[in-house]
């Protein structure tokens, strides 16, 4: 009636047992009244490819191997008392090897142990044995276990499926991973669904990945997340399979909260076959609480030159509502092409709207990238999902794809979504441009990085501007990178960043295009405290043109509390022996002054040139002043460089920016930058700048 069971032993290993490996003991049952159901043990290892003579453990010194391996189960977890008690949990399956490549046995990994239910909560299952195998049979991994009912509590998390690998590449058998285990029930919760195992297989057989199980059902509470789907790996370049991701399980509903959808699972190929990445799941609707994330879609590689499919990463999952407050929306998945075909990275997905509580925000865009330079298709980041809205808070804007090509085609990243408005809380912060980058000389496209996403407002805070997106080329087109977007005005509270101009670089020595970094964002004004202005863009160039740095923005007044910090300058740098032209760097931004505090001064950008041009690095913003409180520090000047013993232009550093005033202590004023030249010019540093008075 009362009382815990035991716990169950461990089984025996392969090599303490005769080369059989054990199972695990079933755990002890609590009080059927009362108690609480002891764990599984887990199984023991099987190995064979020890050194000795023939038998199940032979090795390459020895003879041969003469059995499967095969790892002992996982006992069974004890269940709980009907009335009080928790269910005990599964033991692992014991992992196989299989260290003989000459062997045709199979590797099989144990079964993971099912989980005890109880009134109070379910066990969780087991882990499903993983299985190894240098030789040339199958690799079987083992499936996770159930997790327990957990009557009036929750339910108990499904076990993950196992992995399965084989080494061999002479071997036709396929590498299977374990299925997730089932989730169990509750009353007050829905247990996790467990992971899908992952397959790989460096032979021409097939690489069979799991899939997620499905979250459970919560009750009056929160439904269980959906496991995640195994990832499928094949390495072999002569391999007409497809890879095949494991699907993501589906989430459990709830009426105080919707559980999270699982990720697709990745799928990558060496050979001539697909790359089948997986969906993510949709996250289940909420009720009375907050949605479900949507899980993220799988990602997807074609790693073979000779390849004409596509790679197309996985969908992701849609955010569930809730009325209190919206799930957020899944990645989209990752594509990556070695071959002739398509990279078609997928979309993010919409964050949900949030009802009385916080809108979700977007789901990121998937990353494309070709690696083969005859091809001729675009890669085309994906695009951000939106921000969903809410009543006290905005969600965040999802970040766009990047775009990577070595190919003639362009590379077209995807622009940041915007945040939402905030309603009587806070606004959303704008998602991030992405990168775009051509990495062939021959190319005469323009790289150009995606706009970030402007912030959402709000009564009580401001949200911050998304960074504007890097342009990266080593062609002869232009290098364009974005602005930052500007944070939004926080009403009673804080006044948003502002977002953080892109860099431009060009890795052309024959470009003569300028390398123009992107605008930095203004910062928001709140009537507590200020925002920070963002950073100005970098720029770069080996070619003839200029590197114009953009200059960082200053920071907002703070109203009754802190001004915000000015933005740092970009820094222009020049790699050309050759050019004669200026690299122009970006001043710091100025520090916001406040009632109760100042902000401190960006620091001005470093400028270098290894040509014949000039270098004048830009001044550190001034602190700002400080009201009853302590001034803002001046911002650090600019270093200049000149690595050319030819140029006879001087190397002027710039100057520190000025310490603001505050009754509380003025603050320091920023130090001058160094000055270096190798040339015949003067290297002049730049002046410190004044302390702030108190």
């Amino acid at each position: 009636m009362f009382g815990n069971g035991g716990d169950g032993g461990n089984g025996l290993d392969s090599w303490d047992n005769d080369g059989i490996a054990g199972d695990g003991g079933a755990g002890g049952a609590g009080g059927w009244l009362f108690g609480n159901g002891g764990d599984g043990g887990t199984g023991g290892t099987g190995a064979a490819g020890i050194d000795g003579a023939d038998g199940v453990l032979a090795g390459d010194s020895g003879g041969d191997v003469l059995a499967d391996s095969v790892g002992g189960n996982g006992g069974a977890g004890g269940h709980g008392g009907w009335w009080y008690g928790f269910g005990g949990n599964g033991g692992a399956g014991g992992d196989a090897y299989n260290y003989n490549s000459s062997s045709t046995h199979d590797v099989i990994g144990g079964q993971g142990g099912n989980a005890g239910s109880g009134a109070s909560g379910g066990g969780n299952g087991g882990i499903g044995g993983s299985a190894y195998s240098y030789g040339t049979g199958q690799a079987i991994a083992g499936n996770g276990g159930h997790g327990g009912h957990g009557g009036i509590g929750t339910g108990g998390n499904g076990g993950d499926g196992g992995w399965a690998i084989i080494v061999n590449s002479s071997s036709a058998d396929d590498a299977v991973g374990g299925q997730g285990g089932s989730a169990g029930r509750g009353a007050t919760g829905g247990g996790n669904g467990g992971n899908g195992g992952d397959a790989a297989t460096f032979g021409s057989g097939q690489a069979i990945a799991a899939n997620g199980a499905d979250g459970a059902d919560g009750g009056i509470g929160t439904g269980g997340s959906g496991g995640n789907g195994g990832h499928a790996y094949i390495y072999s370049s002569s391999s007409a399979h497809d890879a095949t991701g494991g699907q993501g399980g589906r989430a459990g509903t709830g009426a105080s909260g919707g559980g999270n959808g699982g990720n697709g699972g990745d799928a990558a190929t060496y050979g001539t076959g697909q790359a089948i990445a997986a969906d993510g799941a949709d996250g289940a609707d909420g009720g009375t609480g907050t949605g479900g994330n949507g899980g993220h879609g799988g990602n997807a590689t074609i790693g073979n030159f000779l390849s004409a499919h596509d790679a197309i990463g996985g969908q992701a999952g849609k955010a569930g509502t809730g009325a209190n407050g919206g799930g957020n929306g899944g990645n989209g998945g990752d594509a990556t092409a070695h071959g002739s075909g398509q990279a078609i990275a997928a979309n993010g997905a919409d964050g949900a709207d949030g009802g009385a509580g916080s809108g979700g925000s977007g789901g990121n865009g998937g990353t494309a990238t070709i690696y083969n330079d005859f091809s001729t298709h675009d890669a085309i980041g994906g695009q951000a999902g939106k921000a969903g809205t809410g009543a006290n808070g905005g969600g965040n804007g999802g970040n766009g794809g990047n775009a990577y090509t070595t190919g003639t085609g362009q590379a077209i990243a995807a622009n940041g979504t915007d945040g939402a408005d905030g309603g009587t809380g806070t606004g959303g912060n704008g998602g991030n441009g992405g990168t775009a980058t051509i990495d062939n000389s021959s190319s005469a496209h323009d790289a150009i990085g995606g706009q970030a996403g402007k912030a959402g407002t709000g009564a009580n805070g401001g949200g911050n501007g998304g960074n504007g997106g890097n342009a990266i080329t080593w062609g002869t087109g232009q290098a364009i990178a974005a602005d930052g977007a500007d944070g939004a005005d926080g009403g009673t509270g804080t006044g948003g960043n502002g977002g953080h101009g892109g860099s431009a670089y060009i890795h052309n020595s024959s470009s003569a295009h300028d390398a123009v970094g992107g605008q930095a964002g203004k910062a928001g004004t709140g009537a507590t405290d200020g925002g920070n202005g963002g950073n100005g863009g970098n720029a770069r160039t080996t070619g003839t043109g200029q590197a114009i740095a953009a200059d960082g923005a200053d920071g907002a007044d703070g109203g009754t509390g802190t001004g915000g910090n000015g933005g740092h300058g970009g820094s222009a740098d020049i790699y050309n022996s050759s050019s004669a032209s200026e690299a122009i760097s970006g001043a710091g931004g100025a520090g916001g002054s406040g009632a109760t505090g100042g902000g401190h001064g960006g620091d001005g950008g470093d400028a270098y040139t290894s040509g014949t041009g000039q270098v004048t690095a830009a001044d550190g913003g001034d602190g700002g002043d400080g009201g009853t409180g302590t001034g803002g520090n001046g911002g650090r000047g600019g270093w200049a460089t000149i690595n050319n013993d030819s140029s006879t232009h001087d190397a002027i550093g710039g100057d520190g920016g000025a310490g603001g005033s505050g009754a509380a202590g003025g603050g320091t004023g920023g130090a001058g930058g160094d000055a270096y030249t190798e040339g015949t010019g003067n290297a002049i540093p730049g002046s410190p700048g004044p302390d702030g008075t108190p």
